[in-house]
């Protein structure tokens, strides 16, 4: 546990920021799954663009506004 005391004291003097133990593994976490989280959500942006499936909802969006016009 003397080394968790050491590491917690560095990174408040580091940052001062006064967290606890548990409060620096709270901040580790939540900063790893926001990470994780974007990463995630980014993936599936380009894998939807790169599989067609952004066009196929332009297209249906098109084909709305054309029947919307009376074309």
């Amino acid at each position: 546990m003397i080394y968790f005391d050491d590491a917690v004291a560095w990174l408040n003097d580091l940052t001062g920021a006064g967290f606890s133990l548990h409060g620096w593994i709270a901040f580790i976490l939540g900063t790893a799954g926001v990470v994780g989280l974007n990463v995630g959500l980014m993936w599936l942006v380009v894998r939807s663009n790169r599989g067609g499936h952004d066009a196929a909802v332009d297209d249906v969006a098109d084909m709305t506004k054309r029947i919307d016009r009376g074309e």
